[in-house]
Order: C-alpha cells, then sequence, then structure tokens
C-alpha cells in the first residue's frame, strides 16, 4: 500500500470488523489515508477512542444542525510537509463538559540519515509547532469550548539536550524544549516533552542484560503543547515498555510482528 494508508482498501473494512470486535461496543475508530506513493510502506493515522471517557465534540454552521467534528486530515497549510497531519477534537463523555481537547497526529519526513533530510525533518516540525498549531488551538467553532490543543506521534528529531551535541537533530531552541510560535504577531511558547528511547534497534545484543537495556535506539516519539495555555494542568508523560511487557524482551520479535516503536503515553489532569 502507499506510505500514509494505515489501511488498504482490500483489507479495510475487515480489519476495522477484527479491531472493534476486540476492542468492544463502547470503542470507535478512525483512521486516515494521506496519500504519499511508497508502495513499500504501509502507514498511516488511526484515533482510538472509549466512549465511556470521552466522544467526539460537536459543531455546527449556522442554518444547520449539529453534528460530530469527524477526525480528518488537515491540508489548511502551504507549508512542505511530506504526511498532512491528521486532527481531532475531542470532549469528555461526563455531561456538563466545558471544554475540549484537540489533537494533532504527526509523522514527520525521514528519508536518510543524513544531514539534509534532518534539516527537512526540522524545517516540517517547525511548520507544524509554528503555523499548523496555532492555527487548529485557535480556531472557533459556532457554539464551541476552550480547547486544549496537543501535537503527538513520530517527529523523527531527538529533543533538545544542553550536554549532548545533536547537530541538526536539535528539535527546539533551548534547555525547556521550547520554540516561538507567532500567529497574528502573538508570540507562543510551544513546549516538547518526551526524551526516553522509543524506536527498536534493528540489531540487539544477545546478552540478556543488555537485551533488557540497551534495546532502543532514538526518542523519536513526542508531545508539544502551549505551555501558557496548560499552565493550571497537570501533566505526566511516561514509554510504554511493550517489550518487556509483552515480549519478554524480545527486540526482534517485537520489531517483526508489532512495530519499530513502542508506544507513549500523556496523562492530563483538567482542573
Amino acid at each position: 500500500t502507499a506510505e500514509g494508508k494505515a489501511i488498504d482498501g482490500r483489507t479495510s473494512e475487515n480489519t476495522k470488523k477484527t479491531i472493534m470486535m476486540e476492542l468492544g461496543h463502547n470503542w470507535r475508530f478512525a483512521w486516515a489515508d494521506t496519500s504519499k506513493d511508497t508502495p513499500n510502506r504501509s502507514e498511516g493515522y488511526a484515533f482510538v477512542w472509549n466512549t465511556k471517557r470521552v466522544n467526539l465534540a460537536k459543531s455546527k454552521r449556522i442554518g444547520e444542525e449539529e453534528k460530530e467534528f469527524w477526525p480528518q486530515v488537515y491540508n489548511r497549510t502551504k507549508r512542505d510537509l511530506y504526511r498532512k497531519p491528521y486532527f481531532a477534537r475531542f470532549v469528555s463523555a461526563k455531561s456538563g463538559s466545558i471544554s475540549e481537547i484537540r489533537l494533532i497526529c504527526i509523522h514527520t519526513y525521514y528519508g536518510n540519515d543524513n544531514k539534509d533530510d534532518r534539516v527537512k525533518r526540522k524545517k516540517e516540525i517547525e511548520a507544524v509547532l509554528k503555523d499548523v498549531y496555532p492555527r487548529i488551538a485557535d480556531k472557533t467553532f459556532l457554539g464551541g469550548k476552550p480547547a486544549y490543543t496537543i501535537v503527538l506521534g513520530d517527529y523523527n528529531m531527538e529533543l533538545f539536550d544542553p550536554f549532548r551535541n545533536t547537530g541538526a537533530q536539535v528539535l527546539c531552541y533551548d534547555p525547556q524544549n521550547i520554540i516561538l510560535a507567532d500567529r497574528w504577531g502573538d508570540f507562543r511558547r510551544i513546549k516538547s516533552v518526551q526524551k526516553e528511547k522509543t524506536t527498536v534497534k534493528s540489531k540487539v545484543d544477545g546478552d540478556e542484560n543488555k537485551r533488557k537495556n540497551g534495546g532502543y535506539a532514538h526518542s523519536y516519539d513526542h508531545f508539544s503543547y502551549d505551555v501558557d495555555r496548560f499552565q493550571d494542568v497537570q501533566i505526566s508523560v511516561e514509554r510504554i515498555d511493550a517489550v518487556a511487557k509483552y515480549n519478554n524482551n524480545d527486540y526482534a520479535e517485537y520489531k517483526e510482528m508489532v512495530s519499530d516503536h513502542v508506544p507513549i503515553l500523556m496523562s492530563i489532569e483538567l482542573r
């Protein structure tokens, strides 16, 4: 399938049914095709959510009935992005929710591990954080609620580390991992978090101790958010060591059967 397709046309319905049967009736699932032609890859975006916890936000246009805002690929940027972001809006399933969570799922260009492609990745991250993020975070929908917006996904970039020479791999500009985004002359601080390594090495040393501690290569998976908007929000992030939890520290098996990344988790507490 083409890169950017989470599920190809021949298997999409069967795969969806299988996933939903495993999850249960209170779960919903949406995926995206960003239509990039790289025949040897089958990657894309997906949102999976538990309707006992969250629902899709609703909005309406003047003169129309209110309806769910279904997750969509965000195309309203002139910046050059290899894959357009996948955007969703959620609200708490509890009655009386007064705010919404907006998620911008990204997967930046990787190419090869050389200077030119690293620079290209950095430019893509800047495009997302400086252009796409403010546009989505500032968007006001008719009858809408205050929004908390988060970028998440595979950045293919390391976070800034003041004690390590990361060269073109530097994602942000200071030790706090903050990039300045300018929207209509309003500068804001966009912070990126999650420094644990999350990509699985192609080869792992056979020594058992090294297999347990040396199976990860890079810290490419992160979250980003507006510091000031989230100043009263409690946030914690962590890596889920799925290789140890589900594959008995067999990195080769995990990479072949599951993914070359492990999941990351962000917990937020809105007051």
